[in-house]
């Protein structure tokens, strides 16, 4: 597998595992308890840890989405190689920074990460559009 569908595949991954912690959070509140696990309102009253890994999670959905459209298509037209690589490399290290960052409440390093992942897709989109 090619390097930077390796890191779109363990982005989709890190998405997923994103979720567990606030997930977590909503265990251990009173009223999901006694009101049962369906209600899926609840994520709003988060606070704390549990709200920040919510909205990482929240905002790595919608970084995730664009990013493996661009690598996908970088690959549908035979143009990924080291550049695009890189993209999915520096896209995948910043959203674990990033994740890491929100849990320990790390506002300014999350703004750095999340600023991190937009220079890794924006390098994707250079070997789409300029191949080297």
């Amino acid at each position: 597998m090619p390097a930077d569908l390796l890191f779109l595949v363990l982005s989709a991954v890190l998405c997923l595992a994103q979720a567990l912690p606030y997930s977590h959070g909503l265990m251990l509140r009173p009223e999901v308890m006694r009101g049962g696990l369906g209600d899926r309102g609840l994520g709003e009253g988060l606070t704390g840890w549990a709200a920040r890994a919510r909205r990482s999670h929240v905002n790595m959905v919608e970084s995730l989405v664009p990013f493996a459209v661009l690598l996908l298509a970088t690959h549908a037209a035979g143009r990924g190689g080291r550049l695009s690589a890189l993209g999915a490399e520096t896209f995948f290290a910043a959203r674990l920074l990033h994740a890491v960052c929100a849990l320990a409440g790390l506002a300014w390093g999350r703004k750095v990460a999340w600023h991190l992942s937009l220079f890794g897709a924006a390098l994707v989109l250079l070997a789409l559009c300029f191949p080297t």
